[in-house]
């Protein structure tokens, strides 16, 4: 697996769904499995897959191409947590 943090200069059309931040964990073939997506404000206010409080669909439901992983500072911990507090509220 492996972690990535995108912003609005990343993905045309995230701050119209209300993003400003999204987190994804992708697996080994680049396919998202779950997103944690942030507010202005640091807010999540979107999971995937998610209870139907935030969201029946993914952000990004098809497979990232070409990203540089190497200096991404997100980790399976840090979005573990996010995704685990957005759950459990």
């Amino acid at each position: 697996m492996f972690y990535l943090s995108w912003t609005n200069s990343d993905l045309i059309g995230l701050q119209d769904e209300g993003l400003d931040v999204l987190w994804t964990e992708s697996d080994c073939f680049g396919k998202v499995q779950r997103e944690v997506g942030f507010d202005e404000r640091g807010k999540v206010c979107h999971i995937f897959p998610g209870n139907g409080k935030f969201g029946r669909y993914g952000i990004l439901d098809l497979p990232v191409s070409i990203v540089d992983v190497r200096n991404n500072a997100l980790n399976k911990q840090k979005f573990d947590a996010a995704f685990g507090k957005a759950v459990s509220s």
